[in-house]
C-alpha cells in the first residue's frame, strides 16, 4: 500500500498567499519544484499533479488565470 504523503504547512502557506494575490503561475513553479526536489518526481509526473492540485484546491483562481493568459 502506498504511503500517502501531504505539503508542509510552511508550503501551503506560501502557495495560497501567491494564488489569493494574484500570482498563481509562481505559486505553480514553487509546487513543481518541491514535488522534484523533496519527492523525487519526474518533470512530466510533477506538472500532472500540480495541475490536479490547483484544479482541486483553487478552481476559480486557476480559470481566472487561464483565461487572462488564453483568453
Amino acid at each position: 500500500m502506498k504511503e500517502k504523503k501531504t505539503l508542509p504547512d510552511e508550503l501551503l502557506t506560501v502557495l495560497q498567499q501567491l494564488t489569493m494575490n494574484g500570482d498563481i503561475k509562481m505559486a505553480g513553479i514553487a509546487l513543481k519544484l518541491y514535488l522534484v526536489r523533496c519527492w523525487k518526481m519526474e518533470g512530466k509526473e510533477a506538472t500532472e499533479l500540480t495541475r490536479r492540485w490547483f484544479r482541486k484546491h483553487y478552481p476559480k483562481h486557476l480559470a481566472i488565470y487561464l483565461k487572462k493568459r488564453y483568453g
